[in-house]
């Protein structure tokens, strides 16, 4: 039978490993945006830095579904 054995246990390793490496990614990318935002906040005005969390949530809201799936 498939379901004994080895394949149920790397498929849960595949599958917690897939899961865990796009909530970092995810997290990282969010970083990453929000801290040049912060840095860029005495050079561009407040509408161009609502942009950039704009852009955090379009990848949150985008990367949240793939995850939880």
């Amino acid at each position: 039978n498939f379901y004994e054995g080895l394949a149920p246990r790397v498929g849960l390793v595949y599958f917690s490993l897939t899961i865990g490496l796009d909530v970092i990614i995810t997290c990282l990318v969010c970083d990453c945006i929000v801290i040049y935002s912060r840095r860029m906040r005495n050079h561009l005005d407040l509408e161009v830095l609502k942009a950039y969390f704009i852009t955090v949530v379009i990848v949150v809201e985008s990367a949240l579904p793939y995850t939880l799936v």
